[in-house]
């Protein structure tokens, strides 16, 4: 690949990495944030007892919300997906795991889960949203580089057009990607 071609991919891949955090972190405040004020509303209108069963209650919703959707959305986004991003970068199959399906249940079961109040980090999810980034841009800036058109020998009509693309590369610079992804995740 070009070097700008590998160079765009550490630097949208970073930029990307930095955004998708930005947004789990906002809208983890947001949601932190109108909880608090709806817990102490109920607290001034009815007292600490239902202001706990308020809470209770949204922290179910918000738990069973992210559990829904890794459960029957994106199965393959149950845990942090490290064991996945660790498979893929040693040429193990991870069927579906890099989809933008899959990027986004993520993302969205994160934020649901931590402003739960589950004791869980988003350090790992973090890495393999990052990795997921880092597998889509390469995907968008390498592919152009990598395909190309021959001329297929077709006898009775002549020479037929086809596009071939060189996997072998393609797979070894979106795990590249992927690497430099989930290093943007860590950072």
């Amino acid at each position: 690949l070009p070097w700008v071609v590998l160079w765009g991919i550490v630097l949208l891949s970073s930029i990307g990495v930095a955004l998708a955090n930005y947004c789990i972190l906002w809208a983890s405040y947001f949601i932190n944030h109108a909880r608090h004020r709806a817990f102490q509303a109920v607290i001034d209108i009815a007292g600490p007892a239902a202001g706990m069963a308020e809470s209770v209650v949204v922290f179910v919703t918000l738990g069973g919300a992210a559990a829904f959707l890794v459960a029957f959305a994106a199965p393959v986004c149950a845990g942090g997906g490290l064991p996945e991003l660790k498979s893929f970068l040693n040429g193990g199959p991870t069927e579906g795991a890099f989809s933008i399906r899959a990027f986004i249940i993520r993302m969205v079961s994160l934020v649901l889960a931590t402003t739960a109040g589950f004791p869980i980090g988003r350090e790992g999810p973090t890495i393999t949203m990052a990795g997921n980034i880092g597998y889509g841009v390469v995907h968008l800036l390498a592919v152009p580089h990598l395909r190309r058109w021959i001329d297929m020998d077709a006898s009775a009509e002549g020479f037929l057009p086809a596009m071939i693309v060189d996997e072998t590369r393609l797979a070894l610079a979106k795990r590249r990607g992927c690497t430099i992804g989930g290093a943007a995740g860590m950072a």
